[in-house]
């Protein structure tokens, strides 16, 4: 299953849970209320438009992302868009074109994760999903910034912890920072990463 996908299907799994309609053989799936996610590295938005998808109940969900040149970023595009040849405005532009069918449910902070930090409450997060720079000291830093704002018991949760054989060795760096900070307490599904903030 495509990681998209299966990350989709986890958070539906996660947050709901199937009842018993008292004195009867019939179920019913409870949802949470005002679920709201944040997505820290957007790019093209393919990731935001399988979340809105697959999850209905999807209130609201950040999207962060400066669409602008970073460094190290001409590394991380060959390697995942080989056959790119848009400017990171057109891919912004194409990005809000793609959205339109949703775009009640997204709010787009077009700046840097550090200071969208501001514009998201503590404790108001169902899940973030880190997936920005790579490099390690902003790997590190996008997590510590971010547990603060994830609801006790709401998922933190990032992508390319694992490096395949063919990857440019700095994608190894959110392994890295992922491990050192939380040791043992993490759980790994493919290339995805996440845990619950316990507190």
């Amino acid at each position: 299953m495509e990681w998209r996908c299966w990350y989709s299907l986890f958070l539906f799994k996660e947050f709901t849970k199937v009842v018993t309609i008292d004195g009867t053989d019939q179920k019913a799936i409870v949802v949470p209320c005002n679920f709201t996610g944040a997505e820290v590295g957007v790019y093209k938005g393919d990731n935001t438009v399988t979340l809105l998808s697959h999850i209905p109940f999807l209130k609201k969900l950040y999207c962060i992302d400066r669409w602008e040149e970073y460094d190290g970023y001409s590394k991380d595009l060959k390697y995942n868009f080989p056959n790119t040849d848009l400017t990171m405005e057109e891919i912004f532009n194409n990005f809000k074109k793609t959205i339109i069918p949703v775009i009640e449910k997204v709010e787009i902070l077009r700046m840097d994760s550090a200071e969208a930090i501001n514009f998201i409450p503590n404790d108001s997060l169902d899940f973030v999903f880190i997936d920005g720079n790579h490099k390690y000291e902003i790997v590190k830093r996008d997590i510590l910034m971010y547990i603060p704002k994830v609801k006790i018991g709401g998922i933190l949760s990032g992508h390319d912890y694992i490096r395949f054989k063919n990857e440019p060795e700095h994608r190894y760096e959110v392994k890295k920072a992922v491990d050192e900070i939380f040791s043992n307490n993490v759980n790994i599904e493919g290339t995805v990463w996440f845990t619950k903030r316990l507190g």
